[in-house]
């Protein structure tokens, strides 16, 4: 970092899935950030869901470690901007929204009501929220920005999709899934009973708190050069919809 005027800093959680290991890597990014005298430290940060939910969302680990090392950063005194990265487009497309039996219809199963809202992201935008992080510095110092394209609901995800693929979309529809099934259907793909509930905790914070806890995202957008991908753009290349019609 010696020598660096800005330093972007993000820790992947998943790797270990260990909130410990995750703060200290953190931690360790901040310290050698401020012992190489870096003067902007951006770091991928995200909310505390335990104090958000006032205790009632506890498993959140890969929120709060990020939320902590935030916290640890700003008490450092090191000059720093929070980008807090939205729910990942990619993680849509064949994953949380794919054919479902009996008639491999495309479904969207997610364990909360069609109108809980999800900050949609496209990971190849990531350079389009820090780019003026780097430029406007001095005023975006302490500052949280909010990586997102847009808050979408379940039932509109779906509806995007409906319009793009007419004919595959026919038979398209969100499936509100009951907890333990949701459960269930992760710890079957292999994730440890901890992490399974961790990502159904996830999933009740867009419906009863909110990803950003009810933030706006114009205030973000207000300091944008570039164009966002929208979930209509993002659709149309995402690999698993590729073939439809």
């Amino acid at each position: 970092m010696t020598g660096a005027t800005a330093v972007y800093a993000v820790t992947n959680y998943w790797e270990t899935m260990d909130k410990q290991v995750e703060f200290q890597q953190g931690k360790n990014l901040v310290d050698a950030a401020k012992e190489a005298g870096v003067g902007h430290f951006i770091w991928s940060s995200l909310l505390n869901v335990t104090k958000l939910s006032n205790g009632k969302l506890l498993n959140v680990y890969h929120f709060d470690g990020k939320a902590e090392v935030e916290e640890y950063a700003r008490q450092s005194g090191i000059p720093a901007t929070f980008f807090l990265a939205g729910c990942y487009m990619s993680n849509i497309p064949g994953g949380m929204f794919r054919p479902s039996p009996p008639n491999n219809a495309w479904t969207l199963a997610l364990p909360v009501p069609e109108t809980a809202s999800l900050p949609l992201f496209d990971t190849a935008d990531t350079g389009k929220f820090v780019k003026p992080i780097v430029l406007r510095r001095d005023e975006l110092l302490g500052k949280r920005i909010l990586g997102a394209t847009a808050y979408l609901t379940g039932k509109e995800i779906v509806e995007a999709f409906k319009k793009a693929f007419p004919e595959a979309g026919k038979t398209a529809s969100y499936f509100n899934m009951p907890q333990d099934m949701y459960l269930e259907a992760l710890k079957s793909a292999g994730l440890p009973e901890f992490a399974a509930k961790e990502l159904l905790e996830n999933m009740l914070l867009l419906d009863q708190f909110g990803y950003y806890g009810g933030a706006k995202l114009d205030e973000t957008h207000a300091i944008l050069e570039d164009k966002l991908t929208t979930w209509d753009e993002y659709i149309k290349k995402a690999e698993p919809f590729q073939g439809l019609n």
